[in-house]
């Protein structure tokens, strides 16, 4: 008992997380997991307008919000759609009063979005449409094949709907 107390401690010291909710998502098929809400999505098309075998999604699992990777496994559904299979789980808190914004989010000092760049950020604007706060940002990571976290000061929405 002493070591696994020991083993804790350690783990927290080092800054390595204890496996959550996140390993019961990673690699299922989305088909799979009933208990995930999707809130907005996208296919991942590149800087040449090619769509990739990528999506990301936004949504809730067991009242936590995240953002899913995923990888299309050419199968589809009874309604043509296709499965993917979730290969990486993103933790989302969602701040107070602000919400889930991905169009026409973009990377600093670019004063729009680029073809191929995916910013998600949670933001709220004032009533003239300027944003008033943006917090806590992600992106596709084209080299990694991965999602990151944006620095914060580094991701800028426009008005939504622009």
């Amino acid at each position: 008992m002493r070591r696994l107390a020991a083993t804790a401690a350690l783990l927290l010291l080092s800054g390595v997380s204890a496996p959550g909710f996140e390993n019961e998502l990673l690699g299922r098929r989305d088909v799979d997991v009933p208990d995930y809400q999707s809130q907005q999505g996208a296919l991942l098309i590149d800087g040449k307008g090619v769509i990739s075998e990528f999506a990301i999604d936004y949504g809730q699992y067991k009242k936590n919000f995240v953002i899913l990777l995923q990888k299309d496994t050419g199968a589809r559904t009874k309604a043509d759609a296709p499965v993917f299979e979730i290969v990486q789980v993103i933790r989302a808190p969602k701040p107070k009063d602000l919400d889930m914004y991905s169009v026409g989010c973009f990377l600093k000092p670019a004063t729009e979005s680029q073809d191929g760049q995916y910013v998600f950020a949670y933001a709220a604007f004032n009533p003239n449409g300027q944003p008033r706060a943006i917090k806590g940002a992600w992106m596709f990571d084209w080299d990694k094949k991965q999602i990151v976290a944006v620095p914060q000061g580094k991701g800028d929405c426009p008005e939504p709907g622009d």
